[in-house]
């Protein structure tokens, strides 16, 4: 599985990490699993590690798939995205799709300012 899903307890957090080539049903898979998580615990935080990522996604596929992100998990979840820096661009635009839909998403290319934000209140 190009992806693994971890409950971080101590942080009322779903962690994703992504490794390696992810398929776009695997992205959607695991938004599924992850929503699943997020709806059982009623937290509301989520860390995407994809700074290991191969993604098979087009843009209009990143567009596709984060336009949904609203309807697809829970609208008042707090998401951070940590990205490599050569992928800044194409992180930015799924930032800017994602909250112009109302998610509260953000992008981030340093761990420890993705955790600082997602665990602020």
């Amino acid at each position: 599985m190009p992806y693994t899903i971890e409950k971080l307890s101590d942080f009322e957090c779903v962690s994703v990490v992504y490794s390696g080539r992810v398929t776009q049903d695997q992205h959607y898979d695991s938004r599924d699993e992850t929503n699943t998580i997020l709806l059982e615990t009623g937290w509301k935080k989520l860390m995407v590690d994809a700074s290991n990522i191969d993604a098979e996604m087009s843009l209009a596929d990143d567009y596709q798939f984060t336009k949904e992100h609203p309807f697809a998990l829970p609208i008042s979840i707090r998401m951070a995205i940590l990205h490599r820096p050569d992928e800044s661009e194409r992180f930015s635009f799924i930032e800017d799709v994602a909250r112009n839909r109302g998610a509260n998403l953000k992008t981030f290319t340093d761990r420890a300012a993705a955790l600082n934000w997602l665990l602020q209140d």
